[in-house]
């Protein structure tokens, strides 16, 4: 059975992080309006990548993404609760499919690559060992030095007996998740929350992204009225919690995959916003 979409909200649109601090923050400032934002990531449905539209089939990240539910409401009890001031709300909920969370990573050339580097670091280490053979035992023990080569191995790869080629094969599958928005269209305010869950007992892997809709000021002018337009900044926080130890380096791979998907996907809105999805296209959404 599935895990439950298990985020802490303390309110409507706040909510309690899982970790003090997320694992990467990426901000960006999009010339839209919250409605044309939304109305953009209502379209981005499909249930298989052959029926995306031509134009789209080599950008997306998708595999499949579907609607489950969607509702508006200024009410508080339900799927609105924590909207104590009975603002005009909405809540979506879609099921995603998402391609390998860090596609054409070669896990056999960079386990032999560390294999390599693991015998050299062994050799060196054997050749202090042999300097400092005259040291009693109980003080090479004792020593920073020594604490530190036993630390490090506590986390090597070796250590807790999991080979990179089989740890990375996760990496390589389609994976499921659940995403979730929450909409404040008096405060002009969204909450979008994404967990993956197909490796929800190994890592967990969730995205909480703010988006707010702004006034901006483009221009001052004495004989005209200040020339300005809304835009909104939208603000993807993403959580890592290794539930098995995990090697720094795939934590260094994900998050610089999630910067990458999370720049096409805001150039797909960006795209979108501009060029909404018209009967010209292969279907009707995305």
């Amino acid at each position: 059975q599935a895990p439950s979409m298990d985020a802490t909200w303390t309110g409507f649109l706040q909510y309690k992080a899982p970790l003090e601090q997320p694992t990467l923050t990426l901000r960006y400032e999009l010339d839209y309006s919250l409605s044309e934002v939304v109305d953009t990531f209502k379209s981005m449905v499909f249930e298989d990548m052959q029926n995306l539209p031509e134009r789209f089939k080599k950008l997306s990240k998708f595999t499949r993404r579907k609607l489950t539910f969607e509702a508006k409401s200024s009410s508080s009890t339900d799927e609105f609760v924590g909207n104590d001031n009975q603002h005009s709300c909405e809540v979506l909920r879609f099921e995603v499919t998402l391609e390998p969370l860090i596609p054409g990573f070669d896990a056999k050339a960079y386990e032999q690559k560390l294999q390599q580097k693991n015998a050299t670091q062994a050799a060196a280490a054997e050749t202090q060992a042999q300097q400092h053979q005259k040291t009693s035992s109980w003080d090479a023990w004792t020593s920073m030095a020594s604490w530190k080569e036993w630390g490090s191995s506590m986390v090597d790869m070796e250590a807790w007996g999991s080979s990179i080629s089989s740890w990375m094969q996760y990496l390589h599958m389609n994976t499921d998740a659940r995403e979730l928005w929450k909409v404040d269209w008096i405060q002009h305010k969204a909450v979008a929350f994404v967990k993956n869950i197909t490796f929800s007992w190994t890592i967990g892997v969730s995205e909480y992204s703010e988006i707010e809709q702004l006034m901006r000021i483009s221009a001052v002018d004495e004989e005209k009225q200040n020339d300005s337009k809304v835009g909104v900044v939208f603000i993807k926080k993403l959580f890592v919690q290794p539930i098995v130890p995990m090697p720094a380096f795939l934590m260094d791979l994900l998050k610089e995959q999630y910067k990458k998907d999370s720049d096409l996907q805001i150039s797909i809105v960006k795209m979108l916003c501009e060029h909404p999805l018209t009967s010209d296209d292969d279907d009707e959404s995305l």
